[in-house]
Order: structure tokens, then C-alpha cells, then sequence
């Protein structure tokens, strides 16, 4: 029995399984492989034995530390914006951002950028603009300094790093 990562969950739950997508990506950036079409319809959750998988490595591709990328793939909503723009990217950094959306997906149920055409959608990620529900708790909105540790200050929602998000708390 298996069934997609889609719909908001208890924070404490999101936790848990974020940090199993964290590790899974992780190991595939170990191995130099970037799937870049991390979303939540290529997370699949395993509920008899707690586990998550990713699926769908179609847009996947091997990289080289330091070595950029310059093709535009992946699903607008989770894309970020550096492919967005049609601009060279850290291969890494791509699936980082998508992790971002996942998590906030995970804890608010809904897309952070999602808008009635994919032009305003995608002025809102460039723009990086998006907001928290009101059901978030304090704690999710505003990490604690120990936990914003690895996060990158201009958008700590959506950048990470994954040596130190690895180990999601």
C-alpha cells in the first residue's frame, strides 16, 4: 500500500518525512545525481513501513561539484529560479529549492507559489513571494537560531544546505 506525499500533515509528521526525502536526495547528490523534478507527486509514502521513496527520475542527470547545468526542466510550481530563467545552475541547489516547496506543501497543504496562470505563478518565484497560513505553528515560522543553522538567510524557507539539513531535527 502506498500513497502520494500531497495534502498538508501534523507538523510533526511533516517533520519525519521531510527528513527522509532530505536523506534520499542526499544520497543522490553523493552519487552526483540531480533528479531536478523533485515534487510532491514523485514522493511516494510507504505508511506499513514508514518509508518514503522518490520516484520519476526522467529529468534526472549525473553532475560534477562546481560543474553548472543549463537545461530547463522540471514542473513550474517547484522549479526554481535560476531554471526558470533559462540560466545555468548548481545542480544541487535546484533540488534544494524543491525540497523547500515540498516542506512548505507538507506543513501548509497548499503550493507556496500557485496562481490562476503560469505567468503569475512564475512572477511569484521569481519574486519569491509567498505566505504562511495563519495554522502554522510559531516554531515552523520562525526557526530557532540553532535550527536555521545551514539555512541560507535571504530565503530560509526554500535554501538549505543538505550536509546540514540532513539531519532535520
Amino acid at each position: 500500500f502506498t500513497q502520494p506525499i500531497s495534502t498538508c500533515v501534523a507538523e510533526v509528521t511533516a517533520k519525519r518525512h521531510f527528513a527522509q526525502i532530505v536523506r534520499a536526495v542526499s544520497y543522490c547528490h553523493q552519487l552526483h545525481v540531480v533528479h531536478r523534478d523533485l515534487k510532491p507527486e514523485n514522493v511516494v509514502f510507504f505508511p506499513q513501513q514508514g518509508a518514503v521513496k522518490l520516484t520519476d527520475f526522467g529529468f534526472s542527470n549525473l553532475f560534477q561539484p562546481g560543474m553548472m547545468l543549463a537545461t530547463s526542466c522540471g514542473s513550474l510550481a517547484y522549479s526554481a529560479p535560476e531554471i526558470l530563467l533559462g540560466e545555468e545552475y548548481d545542480a544541487p541547489a535546484v533540488d534544494i529549492w524543491s525540497l523547500g516547496v515540498i516542506l512548505y506543501m507538507l506543513v501548509c497543504g497548499v503550493p507556496p507559489f500557485q496562481e490562476t496562470n503560469d505567468s503569475e505563478t512564475l512572477v511569484m518565484i521569481l519574486d519569491c513571494r509567498y505566505s504562511i497560513p495563519e495554522h502554522v505553528s510559531d516554531e515552523c515560522r520562525e526557526p530557532s537560531e540553532k535550527k536555521k543553522k545551514g539555512f541560507i538567510i535571504l530565503n530560509p524557507l526554500f535554501l538549505i544546505s543538505l550536509p546540514e539539513g540532513s539531519a532535520v531535527q
